[in-house]
């Protein structure tokens, strides 16, 4: 039945019912939402359309070699998707949950994988001071285009996640933006390690939108199912099953770098070999325990799923890293 609601009503519309049940159901989100919203700001038609011109020519020309691309159904959601939709999701979910745990206003942020800036914009116009580092110079080109269009500012530098103590600076909060899934193992392990020398004590390092390893679906890249359990040698192969043209071509040239580069799962593994700690000694607040209420919870198509990898998961592991997609803060404590 949830899969039904799921296909009818689309991830859209039902990430709006969510927020909107949430809302009314948890006072604890509701304030943090109310506290942070006062400070959203929005476009004008103009500079939609302006924002628009940015994006087709800097970032769509790059990741499409199909000129009709953006006249398409699937090009018309992915642009608006990064004209407003990923904005609006940051501003619902992760901006509430962040504020709750630390003031942004003020603070210090890293935000690594910084890209378009879709999510620089969120942080930013709640007054903290955002230094965002990515590897593309034209996806930056769009980030500071956006924050000038928004009035706001933020520091962007082309930076590897694995050379952010170049920057010779400590930060409140380090936030690894759908990145790390692009990493290769060493790269994951560390880039974790950099950001977490970076870190003041009592800071956060956050992990946002980045898909659990150990979740049985793979919604990120290949739509497939337990495709992320499966070592990368035959997951490269298996590829030419997924209903994703980009999958299939990757299977077909047998890169398995560019295969890890379209996105693989992460999970509780990785931070515990990064920061020589095991899962259940680490302070973790996760998104989805903080939006959470008893019935939206029952709203979720894998509440089972989840309830069974904290039962046969190492014990006391948190539960933020049980969910599909991993978005968890870990706070730095002691020396």
């Amino acid at each position: 039945m949830k899969r039904l609601l799921f296909n009818k009503l689309g991830l859209q519309r039902i990430k709006k019912i969510y927020y909107l049940v949430t809302m009314f159901t948890n006072r604890k989100y509701r304030k943090s939402y109310n506290d942070v919203k006062t400070n959203f700001n929005y476009l004008s038609k103009e500079k939609t359309e302006k924002l628009r011109e940015v994006l087709q020519e800097k970032f769509f020309s790059d990741i499409s070699d199909d000129s009709n691309y953006l006249s398409t159904e699937i090009g018309k959601k992915d642009m608006d998707d990064h004209v407003s939709i990923r904005l609006e999701n940051f501003r619902n979910g992760t901006i509430p949950w962040l504020n709750s745990i630390l003031s942004l206003d003020g603070a210090d942020i890293l935000e690594v994988g910084s890209g378009t800036g879709c999510s620089t914009v969120a942080f930013a116009e709640q007054g903290a001071n955002v230094t965002g580092i990515d590897l593309s110079e034209q996806y930056l080109e769009v980030a500071r285009e956006r924050c000038n269009l928004y009035g706001l500012s933020a520091d962007f530098s082309i930076m590897n996640a694995e050379n952010i103590q170049e920057l010779g600076r400590v930060f409140d909060i380090v936030i690894f933006t759908a990145s790390l899934e692009h990493m290769i193992y060493e790269e994951r392990i560390s880039s974790i390690k950099a950001a977490w020398s970076v870190l003041k004590t009592g800071g956060y390092l956050v992990v946002i939108d980045t898909p659990n390893r150990l979740h049985y679906y793979d919604r990120h890249s290949s739509m497939l199912p337990f495709f992320n359990w499966l070592p990368d040698e035959i997951a490269v192969q298996y590829s030419k099953f997924s209903s994703r043209e980009k999958c299939v071509a990757i299977s077909n040239s047998g890169d398995l770098k560019k295969l890890i580069r379209f996105g693989r799962g992460v999970s509780f593994h990785e931070f515990e070999l990064a920061l020589d700690c095991k899962c259940n000694e680490m302070l973790v607040y996760d998104m989805q325990s903080f939006i959470n209420t008893t019935f939206t919870k029952s709203l979720r198509y894998d509440t089972k799923y989840i309830k069974l990898l904290k039962r046969v998961g190492p014990n006391g592991v948190p539960e933020g890293f049980c969910y599909d997609d991993l978005f968890i803060t870990i706070r730095k404590y002691g020396k």
